[in-house]
């Protein structure tokens, strides 16, 4: 009798729920603890509803396979790879600000008093100025010249830095720097920068990121910020060795071989290391005092303006020079007019371009070139 009962009452229950009632679905700890109701319990993955916008696998992709629109696709990637498009109108700054840094100058400087030194001083133009005397010699296309080895340079380090960085993240996140467990000291957790030794190891971590993905984009974009330069170099003497990125590719190669991609690619390597440093010493120096400043004000000024102008500006500003000489040594004994005498001699190596720009007291040659750059003192 009751065996036929139970039989009944099992007969009574929907297919569905004696699915959930046999194999429940496993919830998170907070569901659980909150003690929700069966009805309100999310039902089982192979009965929720697709999420919007992602296409179910039904065999068309592999399994993982990455798709557009999909979970494992790259916005960020595709913004900054748009980005750089748009900014190929802004070009010619990055043409003038190479020039400049090889030390050519289209128009003689000019002469103004200065009311400060009671004295006549001269000054080479500025951004504008530099690019109306080309404009007016050589047309305005003139400005453009080499943008598409600066955009193939630009999207080649995009796509290398995307790849790289969740993959040199997840690396050094598994270095076992601070293993502190049931103690609220937490420096694996991005979110808890609360105490000093979380915001150090955090910092560490951060500088291991940094200094990884960093010397790996510049060694290789380095090949394509060498025809680059050499593409823009090529204003000075109106050559045309380096008039396309595959024409360069083959020029570079039967000149030099592979070493002349690399030319300048050492104190490339030596400004990154630098300026991670500081960047990272920056960014842990200022959490520390973030840290001992009680009130939301001071946090926030220090968070939320200090700490981004600091770091955007005093990194590059000691890492100049190492920019600097990179530029200049890309151009050197490369077949152009300007890697030469009179802008510059034959360079043995990087050192050699170190003495000669410091001993010229130009170190930081193009470092800003958007207003009138002083050149010298009319002598009394």
């Amino acid at each position: 009798m009751s065996t036929s009962s139970s039989l009944s009452a099992e007969a009574e229950v929907p297919p569905v729920l004696a699915k959930q009632e046999t194999a429940s679905p496993p919830f998170s700890p907070r569901e659980e603890a909150a003690g929700l109701p069966e009805e309100r319990r999310p039902p089982p993955p192979d009965l929720r509803e697709p999420e919007v916008g992602i296409i179910q696998n039904r065999g068309a992709f592999p399994a993982g396979f990455p798709r557009l629109g999909g979970p494992q696709s790259n916005p960020t990637l595709r913004s900054r790879v748009t980005q750089a498009f748009l900014m190929t109108p802004l070009y010619p700054m990055r043409f003038v600000h190479v020039l400049i840094q090889l030390g050519y100058e289209p128009v003689p400087p000019e002469r103004r008093y200065s009311i400060v030194f009671q004295r006549y001083m001269y000054y080479w133009p500025g951004l504008i100025g530099y690019a109306r005397a080309i404009a007016r010699k050589d047309g305005w296309m003139e400005l453009y010249r080499g943008v598409t080895g600066n955009l193939a340079s630009e999207i080649t380090a995009i796509v290398a830095s995307s790849l790289l960085s969740p993959v040199v993240k997840e690396i050094v996140g598994k270095i076992p720097l601070s293993v502190v467990p049931s103690n609220g000291d937490t420096p694996d957790n991005e979110d808890n920068i609360e105490t000093t030794r979380a915001i150090l190891v955090r910092g560490v971590r951060l500088f291991c990121n940094q200094l990884i993905v960093r010397s790996a984009v510049i060694i290789i974009r380095q090949p394509l910020f060498t025809i680059n330069v050499r593409m823009i170099a090529q204003h000075v003497g109106k050559e045309s060795l380096y008039d396309s990125v595959w024409s360069s590719v083959l020029e570079i190669y039967h000149r030099e071989g592979v070493a002349g991609f690399y030319k300048g690619v050492v104190p490339a390597l030596l400004g990154g290391v630098l300026s991670t440093v500081m960047h990272v010493t920056l960014w842990v120096g200022l959490e520390l005092i973030a840290k001992m400043i009680t009130q939301d004000v001071g946090k926030t000024l220090i968070k939320g303006l200090v700490r981004p102008f600091l770091i955007s500006y005093v990194p590059r500003s000691y890492a100049y020079p190492f920019e600097l000489m990179r530029a200049v040594m890309s151009a050197n004994d490369s077949g152009l007019q300007i890697g030469t005498q009179p802008y510059m001699p034959r360079f043995s190596g990087w050192k050699d371009c170190y003495r000669h720009l410091k001993a010229q007291h130009v170190m930081y040659r193009g470092s800003v070139f958007y207003l009138s750059r002083y050149a010298y003192t009319e002598k009394p």
